[in-house]
């Protein structure tokens, strides 16, 4: 079965008893699953990038507040009328916030990413020094409480504009003779 996009298949679980009916859900959409340990409280950072192909741009940092949610869950981010609260800039010092933002850079060149993708960090509510890498979101929504627009508009870059340089980049890449790989699988 093909990836979810969103996180509608995350279980936060409190109590051992919780975990086998969390992890069999998450089997019922997903045929290979993660479990890693959460931070309670956690502060959701979240940071567009850009790529023209000559230039590898980052948004400023938001940071995601759930409202009425232990974080920010399918849920939240498309079936309540108002599930979160986008912060811009995400009230963070200027030394994380780069950090973040470089760190979004390179995790989308390493990942050989093109065009553009959000993303996702946790950071410990008690120490903002202590943040992690969560997801990336190579299709971001676009919708008009979609992050990823919000983040690049509070940037500077209104959405018109935005559209105008993904459409660039896509007919710019798309003229570009594919590159095939072979790899042989062990």
């Amino acid at each position: 079965m093909p990836y979810l996009k969103t996180k509608k298949t995350i279980t936060k679980v409190k109590k051992i008893s919780q975990f086998k009916k969390a992890i069999k859900l998450a089997f019922k959409y997903e045929d290979n699953i993660m479990v890693e340990k959460g931070i309670e409280g956690a502060r959701e950072i979240v940071c567009g990038v850009l790529d023209s192909g000559k230039t590898l741009r980052a948004s400023v940092c938001g940071e995601v507040k759930p409202l009425k949610h232990d974080f920010f869950d399918y849920d939240a981010k498309y079936l309540a009328k108002k599930g979160f609260d986008l912060t811009m800039p995400a009230k963070i010092s200027k030394k994380n916030s780069d950090k973040i933002r470089a760190m979004s850079k390179s995790i989308f060149k390493s990942l050989n990413c093109s065009g553009y993708a959000r993303i996702d960090f946790l950071m410990d509510p008690l120490d903002e020094d202590k943040f992690y890498f969560c997801e990336i979101n190579t299709i971001p929504g676009f919708t008009s409480h979609s992050l990823y627009p919000s983040l690049w508009d509070f940037s500077g870059m209104k959405i018109k504009t935005l559209i105008e340089r993904l459409i660039k980049i896509t007919l710019k890449q798309s003229a570009k003779p594919a590159k095939i790989t072979n790899r042989r699988l062990r």
